[in-house]
């Protein structure tokens, strides 16, 4: 069982990479993969929650909520999350916070990274 990491580095405005990160993850969840998915720069975007009432998600931001649900674990860049406005309220997802130690230590202990 391979350690794979997906690292989010892009918001949502990135095409299709964030559609395709997700199905990278859930591939990787079904192979019984050990999964870490880490947010980053502006792919810390992806965990800003919607801001209406009800859902208001894209199918594949609806996605991303499967992951942990399937035994992902998923940490954001603390600096990240803190330059885009994200680092006082609520996410999309329950992240770990990772300071700039633990953020290198995910990426070192992976087998493959997967950047999307």
């Amino acid at each position: 069982m391979a350690r794979i990491v997906l690292l989010f580095a892009h918001g949502p405005d990135a095409g299709g990479a964030a559609r395709d990160g997700l199905d990278a993850g859930l591939a990787a969840l079904a192979f019984d993969h050990d999964l870490r998915v880490l947010f980053d720069g502006a792919g810390v975007s992806l965990l800003r929650p919607p801001h209406a009432p009800g859902d208001g998600l894209p199918d594949w931001r609806r996605g991303l909520r499967a992951l942990p649900l399937h035994g992902a674990t998923i940490g954001a860049d603390c600096a990240a999350l803190a330059l885009h406005g994200l680092d006082g309220g609520a996410l999309l997802l329950d992240a770990q916070a990772l300071d700039p130690g633990a953020r290198r230590r995910w990426l070192a202990e992976a087998d493959v990274v997967l950047a999307f």
